[in-house]
């Protein structure tokens, strides 16, 4: 799926919705002002790739991993979801799941800021596990709820590593099953502002168009 631009605000579902599918890509897409999630992958999705998106003023998540496995999440801005009990990007295992288990997940280079909720966050329905999980070189800041949060203690083999928090946003503190390395204090860049289609972003930043990557110059669930 390449440089889709899903709207619609009176939406109460997902605008792209990945359910069950094996080896897919997401890049180069705006996604925003929907009624629920921007970008979901759910439901035993696997062998996937979300990168270089701009997400943002979803309800929320604006990306959201339930139940997936051996996903990468990479180089997308995500920023400004409404809604105070999401998150920017949220990592889940709902009931509706048949495996119940999220893992193989690595989310990295992403901006991630200016949610209302959480900047990333761990969740489980009622049972499930959360395993494999690397998040790495990210750089979150202004997110309401905390840069990254648990609120499930069904997790291990998580890996919090060499993040960049700042605008308000600290470090994560140490939980069962997480290892935190040489995450650091810093400068959060703003988000370029997005052209796709009939849709423009309300974000801050300068234009540089869907696909270039941060940073650079030119639950209720």
């Amino acid at each position: 799926m390449h440089g889709n631009n899903a709207r619609g605000t009176s939406a109460s579902n997902e605008a792209i919705s990945i359910v069950g599918t094996k080896t897919f890509e997401i890049v180069g897409s705006a996604v925003h002002d929907n009624g629920e999630e921007g970008i979901d992958a759910k439901y035993e999705a696997a062998d996937g790739l979300i990168h270089d998106n701009q997400v943002w003023g979803n309800r929320g998540p604006n990306i959201y991993l339930d139940s997936a496995t051996n996903l990468t999440v990479t180089h997308n801005q995500v920023w400004g979801a409404t809604e105070a009990s999401k998150s920017g990007i949220g990592l889940a295992v709902e009931d509706y799941s048949t495996t119940r288990r999220l893992s193989g997940i690595t989310v990295s280079d992403n901006v991630v800021r200016d949610n209302v909720g959480a900047g990333i966050d761990f969740w489980v329905e009622s049972s499930g596990q959360l395993s494999d999980v690397t998040i790495t070189g990210n750089k979150l800041g202004g997110n309401k709820r905390g840069a990254i949060t648990y609120n499930t203690d069904s997790l291990s083999a998580i890996t919090v590593r060499a993040n960049t928090f700042g605008d308000g946003n600290t470090p994560p503190a140490a939980h069962p099953g997480v290892t935190l390395l040489g995450n650091v204090t810093g400068v959060i860049p703003q988000v370029t502002t997005a052209l796709l289609g009939s849709g423009t972003s309300s974000g801050p930043g300068t234009s540089s168009g869907p696909g270039s990557r941060p940073g650079s110059s030119a639950e209720d669930q």
